[in-house]
């Protein structure tokens, strides 16, 4: 009597072959020592090396322009209802003079109305009055080395560079969030006046 083995019978008589290996035994290969798995250094985030070519141009540059300029930190909520602008103008690497200037949407009429409580002008004598800190490029560089350390697996980090390839943006937002939740700097405007 004949026996028929079918598909299945056919599959098993298949993997036996895989699982002897199929072929004939190599001792060179198989007596090799075990390849030991280094891990790899991460490469460089790009935005830490736009940040360091950045910084570089930012040393270059000032020292050719007698360390003057000006430029507005800017901020807006993500629904767009405020808005701030601070213009400060730094001469001789001192902060001389700034200006910020507040937004409010108004509901009622749907446009962006002035608040007078929180728009004001600071000279050199005056800066800090207002309850805030006025800073130096070279110190937002530095806020930004800071702000670039968070954990990159939980936040999704920011570095964007102006056309004159200095700090336009530097900053973070955490993954999980969909709200205003950026933490950062956000620079407009800069120019050089000398």
């Amino acid at each position: 009597m004949e026996q028929t083995y079918g598909f299945w019978g056919f599959i098993l008589y298949f993997l036996s072959f895989l699982g002897c290996g199929g072929g004939t035994y190599n001792d060179a290969v198989y007596d090799a020592p075990p390849v030991i798995e280094t891990e790899v250094e991460a490469e460089t985030p790009a935005y830490k090396v736009d940040y360091q070519h950045s910084l570089k141009q930012w040393h270059q540059e000032k020292e050719q322009h007698k360390n003057a300029y000006t430029y507005t930190l800017f901020f807006e909520n993500r629904k767009a209802t405020y808005r701030s602008s601070k213009t400060v103008v730094v001469k001789n690497g001192l902060v001389y003079s700034c200006k910020k200037i507040t937004y409010a949407k108004n509901f009622q009429t749907g446009k962006m109305d002035r608040l007078k409580k929180e728009t004001w002008k600071e000279n050199q004598k005056q800066l800090g009055t207002h309850g805030e800190f006025t800073k130096t490029l070279e110190e937002l560089y530095e806020d930004c080395n800071h702000l670039l350390l968070v954990d990159s697996k939980l936040n999704s980090i920011v570095f964007t560079m102006d056309d004159n390839q200095l700090l336009s943006t530097c900053g973070f937002r955490p993954v999980d969030c969909a709200g205003d939740c950026f933490t950062g700097i956000t620079l407009q405007d800069f120019k050089w006046l000398n």
